[in-house]
């Protein structure tokens, strides 16, 4: 009653992917996991309802389950967990069902044959099993059934598991969900059918689970099978972990903290996945044959290759369940062990041209690659969301990121920055970025001898990270500065004094001198820092910022505009970003008083975010008769809702200085992935875009008469600015997606030579 009371407010659980192991459950889950509305707990596989299996267990009271859900929000429709032992338990089916008797229940079947192969690839691994032979380990389950267990075994695994035969019978586990929950709540996917059409089994899964489609594209391979570097060191890490999760479970932890996954990370690299004999294939199909056979008529559907038999004659008459046994199965990228290879994707497909391009060619390995920042991870600043983007974006072209940031608070799901991560918590107090620099150069070595990065990328802050970049260039890591700004300028904005200007501006020249490249976001940047630091122009690269346009098109403004009593014909200038000094908000909000009257009932002013000219921007605007509306920081998953809200997406900037190099905000390709004009001041970047692609209006300086005046025109032109928008989301879909310029960023580490920009 106490937990039920405590955490009456957290969102329950209304989906379960209970298995089979091996299978794709992992590749759904994540998939499912970043879907706006979908939301899986912080750690997969709980096991809580394996009552029968205590040492699966992670959650082992529903207080300790339900804070697994505690940052689910109101908009995540499908809320849910994959644990795939509940599909082998016997309790599980029965417990899930009594938890919430309207669940959805996803079932991911694989050949049993492959399946127990990687099962027992995975439990060698984790130090389970301790017979790497796999046919000995067949030969073992009597001895197993009689109680005779692996020697100094690990007791991560329930002694049942060991029965690989047993665990890969699936006709009597199906059954026992089709037992207690209508077949309309079942959905079986066929782990064949997910490798052959990953995106139709992703799309059908998503109705099966109410959720809209997200037009998403690409699913990169999660999970593949792996194997350990270094046995022995791999072994002690594991006793490390070990150690750390019985404390964990003596303080009453449930929330994963990432150790073991950030330890693995060190030591492991990809396993070629060997070939079964044919006689142990042939004696495993004579074990399943007549499991697959009864699970082939349950299902409705011939699923008899599996053991190499001729179609089996399904009876009309048997009672089938209608709950799921078409669904599609998605993924290439499953969690795979041995699996067949798979069919080439073609040439003109999407999936395929984005296969195609990710690596330069098939014969060069992945790269690794220590990503780090010294400002918070955490954070909804543009500097963090760019970083968390070029991370997702280096994953999604097939490279190992290890990500090493300080963070004020972990983000909302860790596993967005993969598995591999190191967050160092600190206190939100001035000169931490600091502390954190000293504490990186410190750790590197020790980071460079386990991990063995291919390359160090650095988002540029003066301080010491110079002394990072020249010990890694001893250290013989190929080391890459990124760049977003010109940061004496920045300080001079801020009225910083001139001795802290100095300062950065030596710590910076000694940055860029260590680095193999230096990437900035745009031109006039790169021609600075050549010039500061003497260095030769082909160490310089431009690398533009970009947008993920998957996640920004498709919002309901509509229902924005409902909620703040927006009018359907009013026009509506949207600003969403940081309150900064320089943004020009102020100005903005100057300008509404320059409006012709006519104007002024019919355009209404949507300013969406937060920072330090915040106040003075809202006090400025109450006498504004209510055509201002600041709604505040809002989370990045709900932007594309509000800027589908904008007639007209503005970016001015009243600081000349500091954009004398040109700028490249984020801000300005989420406006245009929405499919909006943009309204920009006059810097040597944005405003060389915006003119030859004609994406809407510059003004040569964030004065409130000339705002107002580009707001005015923009009102009569309104119904030309539909295709100007519409020409917006198109070029950026192809032109500035996070995906292409980690494209570029793919070749700078892994030689120094970007492809051209487009």
């Amino acid at each position: 009653m106490r937990a039920t009371a405590v955490l009456i407010n957290v969102k329950r659980p209304n989906f379960f992917i209970v298995g089979a192991p091996k299978s794709g459950t992992s590749a759904l889950s994540q998939y499912i996991d970043e879907h706006p509305n979908g939301f899986l707990c912080a750690w997969k596989e709980p096991n809580y309802f394996s009552t029968d299996f205590p040492s699966h267990r992670l959650a082992r009271t529903e207080k300790q389950y339900l804070s697994l859900y505690a940052r689910a929000r109101d908009h995540h429709q499908a809320v849910g967990e994959a644990s795939v032992w509940y599909l082998y338990s016997e309790t599980a089916a029965r417990n899930i069902h009594r938890f919430d008797p309207d669940a959805r229940i996803v079932i991911m079947l694989r050949n049993p044959v492959q399946m127990i192969r990687s099962l027992h690839t995975q439990m060698v691994r984790d130090f389970a099993e301790t017979e790497e032979d796999f046919e000995r380990a067949l030969d073992l389950e009597p001895q197993r059934r009689a109680g005779k267990l692996p020697e100094r075994r690990y007791k991560v695994y329930d002694p049942s598991t060991y029965l690989y035969t047993d665990v890969g019978k699936y006709a009597h586990q199906v059954r026992r969900y089709y037992n207690v929950f209508p077949a309309e709540q079942i959905k079986v996917i066929i782990f064949d059918d997910f490798v052959a059409d990953t995106k139709a089994v992703y799309e059908e899964s998503l109705q099966f689970l109410g959720l809209p489609p997200d037009g998403r594209t690409h699913f990169p391979r999660v999970n593949p099978a792996e194997t350990y570097r270094w046995p022995r060191l791999a072994r002690l890490m594991f006793d490390f972990w070990q150690t750390a999760s019985s404390i964990k479970r003596r303080l009453d932890i449930v929330y994963p903290l990432g150790i073991w996954p950030m330890l693995r990370w060190f030591s492991v690299e990809p396993a070629a996945p060997e070939a079964m004999p044919a006689a142990l294939r042939e004696r495993l199909s004579d074990v399943f044959r007549d499991d697959v056979r009864e699970l082939s008529q349950m299902l409705g559907r011939d699923l008899t290759h599996w053991t190499g038999d001729a179609r089996v004659e399904l009876d009309p008459q048997a009672d089938l369940p209608t709950g799921g046994a078409d669904g599609a199965a998605t993924t290439p990228d499953a969690d795979v062990g041995a699996v067949e290879p798979k069919a080439a994707l073609p040439a003109g497909t999407p999936e395929g041209r984005r296969k195609q391009s990710c690596t330069s060619t098939e014969s060069e390995r992945p790269l690794r690659v220590i990503y780090t920042m010294a400002e918070d991870i955490g954070g909804q600043k543009g500097s963090s969301q760019h970083y968390r983007s070029v991370v997702e974006g280096l994953q999604t072209c097939g490279h190992e990121v290890f990500v090493v940031a300080p963070s004020f608070r972990l983000p909302r799901n860790r596993r967005e920055l993969g598995d591999a991560n190191l967050f160092i918590r600190l206190a939100p107090v001035r000169m931490m970025f600091l502390v954190f620099q000293v504490l990186l150069m410190a750790a590197l070595p020790a980071v460079a001898l386990l991990w063995q990065p291919d390359a160090i990328m650095i988002r540029a802050l003066p301080g010491a990270y110079w002394t990072v970049a020249l010990l890694a260039k001893l250290l013989g890591i190929r080391v890459v500065v990124e760049v977003n700004g010109i940061p004496w300028e920045e300080m001079h904005s801020r009225g910083l004094p001139r001795p802290a200007k100095w300062v950065a501006h030596c710590t910076m020249r000694l940055l860029c001198r260590c680095a193999d490249t230096v990437v900035s976001v745009t031109p006039g940047i790169s021609r600075e820092l050549q010039r500061m630091t003497g260095m030769r122009p082909s160490r310089f690269v431009t690398v533009q910022n970009a947008t993920d346009a998957r996640r920004i098109q498709g919002g309901d403004g509509h229902a924005i505009r409902k909620r703040l009593g927006i009018a359907d014909d009013a026009f509506v200038v949207g600003f969403v970003g940081t309150f900064d000094i320089w943004h020009g908000t102020q100005e903005l909000v100057a300008s509404a008083e320059h409006l012709s009257p006519e104007r002024r009932d019919t355009v209404v002013y949507l300013l969406a975010g937060d920072g330090e000219c915040r106040p003075a921007t809202e006090a400025a605007a109450e006498r504004c008769d209510g055509r201002f509306i600041f709604p505040g920081a809002i989370p990045h998953e709900e932007v594309k809702h509000w800027l589908a809200a904008f007639d007209l997406g503005v970016f001015v900037s009243h600081d000349r200085r500091k954009c004398q190099y040109g700028t490249s905000p984020l801000k300005f390709w989420e406006y245009l992935a929405a499919g909006l004009p943009v309204l920009v001041t006059r810097d040597p970047n944005l405003s060389a875009i915006v003119t030859h692609h004609d994406m809407g209006f510059v003004i040569d300086e964030a004065s409130p008469a000339s705002i107002a005046h580009a707001v005015d025109l923009a009102y009569r032109q309104r119904e030309r600015l539909v295709d100007v928008g519409r020409r917006n989301a198109e070029w950026v879909a192809c032109h500035g997606t996070w995906h292409r310029a980690c494209q570029r960023l793919e070749g700078i580490l892994r030689d120094g030579l970007a492809p051209p920009s487009p």
